[in-house]
């Protein structure tokens, strides 16, 4: 398959698939005219990982490919290092004077600055697929003479890890064989290198079609088992990024349990992903009451005390919570500064615990990663103050809330001073503030809105403010446990008693077990337990489709009976899933139907208009 580099300038095809070498006369390296380079990759990284971890880039023996654009003559050369230094025996010659122009290429024997035929056979290496670029802006001979080249991964390296359920006897590796399929129109298989650390191999990047098989493997003694793609794969590969991919293995069955995206080189270790040397945050070392400023990747140590300070980030940061002598826990917040993203990766097999919420600023981000496969790993939010566990508080307009395969659980809050506007937080999602979406991913979710005594409560999931606005509800290959308190006016997952303007995107479930209960005090109507909650005079709400896309209509019966109804939702409800008991008699609040699998690839709409399942 030939790959092309969607920047080709047409006018300089007949240059750039020029031969790597030329009849041109010698031009020895001691020429003051003669081009010597140095060569690197992205910001200094290593190219074959498994092979070489050493202080350089490239290794012994690499060739390269060099091309001055703006010269007819002595243009082209190729480049071969020898651990130290690049040299060549062909010409290649800065225009004196005049601008010089470069292109370079990896591999230089077997690809061009802009076309490479992907090796189908990458058995005995990845290497030689390892399609790399450099270029350069007009520029003058630097007094040096050495022209520095920084190369570019134009394809995409893919690991995968594979496990058996306990169905296998311990201890057998059951698979012969794994190969890739590539996301073109025609798929072609892919012989990955295989290594200690699992399968790896380079990959188109971009999309794939959501029909299209991602892994064949041959089984020992079984059928051999074919993996769809998931959502990652669907929403694209990207050049540049290594992605580990873990496959957990059952009879006749196989799936892709969870993903992790990294930079090119960064390694997996010890179920969780390798760390360059960064600052620690010792909890221990602070005074109470204080606010610690995150402006920078660090790890935060706790030691099983219970610390009064406030996590406050303030710019793009990864941040591990790591056990020192046990979990980390916080009695205040962590905030997010507006428009900064804040990585949280929960590490140790312990459970961290913060009791004041995750709180994001104007477009700001949270991203949350754990080890679902280590039962104790945990991150427990309790809000306080009528905020959201994590999510969007105090009227601002957040960005989006991710959870990857982690296990969390999440509670949102009240107000209690009667002298204000009650405001509800849900346990993920919002409070008086609005947002973009949610996703949540191969993760375990325990979560429950907040309420206050008869007062309006707020979803375990969802938008917890009448007027706000929020994006899609994305659950895929999950645990929900999710619980409404108080009275039932807001579901369970999606939206709070809408006696207000707000507008709420789709909610889309793929492959998740959902325990979903109503725990009701004193009411006497209810919203459903996924929709856009109990309807008013002045509601005036627009939500999107709820989506089963993998459940047929019958396993969402099958579902539904399974959740935890108040004793009298049948007088006092109308649907399980859909608009509330009052909603259906408010046209201003509406939403776009319940749809689910036909059983053929396809979805279809099984609601009457307001919901599905009516308790009568």
């Amino acid at each position: 398959m030939k790959i092309y580099n969607k920047y080709i300038v047409l006018a300089a095809m007949a240059l750039t698939f020029a031969a790597c070498t030329q009849e041109d006369d010698f031009t020895p390296q001691t020429d003051g005219d003669a081009v010597k380079i140095n060569a690197t990759i992205g910001a200094m990284q290593t190219r074959v990982a498994y092979e070489d971890n050493g202080a350089t880039n490239f290794i012994n023996g690499d060739k390269i490919c060099v091309q001055n654009t703006l010269r007819d003559t002595k243009n082209i050369a190729t480049y071969t290092f020898d651990g130290t230094t690049w040299t060549t025996t062909d010409a290649l010659v800065w225009n004196g004077s005049a601008k010089n122009q470069f292109k370079a290429w990896y591999p230089a024997a077997t690809a061009s600055f802009d076309s490479f035929d992907l090796p189908t056979d990458q058995s005995a290496g990845i290497d030689k697929a390892d399609w790399m670029t450099a270029e350069t802006e007009e520029m003058t001979k630097p007094g040096s003479g050495v022209l520095d080249l920084n190369f570019v991964h134009k394809l995409t390296k893919v690991t995968v890890t594979v496990s058996f359920n306990s169905q296998y006897p311990a201890g057998d590796n059951y698979v012969s064989m794994l190969r890739f399929f590539t996301n073109e129109e025609t798929p072609v298989e892919v012989t990955p290198y295989e290594s200690k650390d699992g399968y790896t191999a380079i990959l188109l990047p971009g999309v794939y079609a959501e029909e299209a098989s991602f892994i064949t493997l041959e089984m020992n003694f079984e059928d051999n088992l074919t993996v769809p793609v998931n959502s990652t794969l669907i929403a694209g590969l990207e050049a540049g990024k290594h992605y580990n991919f873990h496959l957990t293995v059952g009879k006749d069955a196989v799936g892709i349990s969870y993903v992790r995206v990294l930079d090119w080189d960064e390694e997996e270790i010890d179920g969780g992903v390798a760390e360059e040397v960064t600052p620690t945050i010792d909890l221990s070392k602070y005074t109470d009451g204080e606010t610690v400023n995150i402006a920078e990747d660090c790890r935060v140590v706790g030691d099983g005390n219970e610390y009064n300070l406030t996590l406050n980030v303030t710019d793009d940061a990864k941040v591990t919570f790591a056990a020192g002598a046990s979990g980390v826990k916080l009695a205040a917040p962590i905030t997010v500064a507006d428009g900064k993203t804040l990585t949280l990766t929960i590490r140790d097999n312990v459970e961290h615990i913060v009791n004041g919420g995750i709180s994001l600023g104007n477009g700001s981000n949270v991203i949350i990663e754990g080890e679902r496969n280590k039962e104790n790993n945990k991150l427990t939010v309790t809000a306080t103050g009528g905020n959201a566990g994590i999510g969007a508080n105090n009227g601002v307009t957040a960005g989006d809330i991710t959870i990857r395969n982690a296990r969390v659980e999440a509670t949102g809050s009240s107000t209690s001073d009667e002298s204000m506007d009650l405001v509800c937080g849900a346990g993920i999602g919002t409070s008086n503030g609005s947002m973009g979406n949610i996703l949540i991913e191969n993760s375990i979710i325990v979560a429950e809105g907040g309420y206050y005594e008869y007062e309006t409560p707020a979803p375990a999931i969802g938008m917890g403010e009448k007027n706000g606005i929020m994006g899609d509800i994305t659950i895929v290959d999950s645990e929900i446990t999710a619980t409404n308190n108080g009275e039932g006016f807001a579901s369970v997952i999606g939206a709070i008693d809408n006696d207000g303007i707000g507008t709420m995107g789709d909610i889309v479930i793929t492959n998740c077990e959902l325990n979903l209960t109503m725990v009701i005090t004193e009411a006497d109507w209810y919203g459903a337990f996924i929709g856009p909650g109990l309807g008013g005079s002045s509601t005036q709400f627009n939500m999107g489709k709820i989506i089963f896309t993998d459940m047929t209509k019958e396993e969402l019966d099958e579902m539904i009976a399974t959740w935890n109804f108040p004793e009298d939702f049948a007088e006092f409800g109308k649907y399980a899933i859909g608009l509330g008991y009052l909603g259906i008699y408010h046209e201003t609040q509406t939403y776009e139907g319940i749809w689910v699998s036909d059983g053929a690839d396809g979805l279809v709409r099984i609601d009457d208009g307001y919901g599905y399942h009516d308790p009568e």
